[in-house]
């Protein structure tokens, strides 16, 4: 990710995705299932179908997850690769610390 053009935008979209508690909530469900077929995405999110539709849209956009269809249906599933990189990426400020700021 990081020698990709354009880098710190593609951070600082997985940022704004994940601002939004709704898609965070849906990812948290994701990411423990690791793929989850979108009846039980709908089964576990406390909004209804199109809602559930348009925030996978987004974090399909995003490419933290993937839609896999076989047959009738189809599966989330989390890409871990992005949100590690993602990780990786903001993680070490974490530990940093901050700069000196001037009065």
């Amino acid at each position: 990710m990081k020698s990709e053009p354009h880098f710190p935008d593609k951070v600082a979209r997985i940022a704004r995705i994940l601002a939004d508690p709704v898609r965070l909530h849906l990812l948290t469900i994701i990411a423990q299932a690791r793929e989850i077929s979108c009846a039980h995405l709908l089964d576990h999110a406390d909004v209804g179908a199109s809602t559930v539709s348009y925030h996978v849209k987004m974090l399909t956009e995003a490419g933290l997850v993937t839609v896999v269809i076989d047959g009738r249906h189809r599966y989330v599933r989390f890409e871990r690769e992005t949100m590690r990189h993602f990780t990786e990426i903001v993680a070490p400020s974490i530990d940093r610390d901050p700069p000196n700021q001037h009065p």
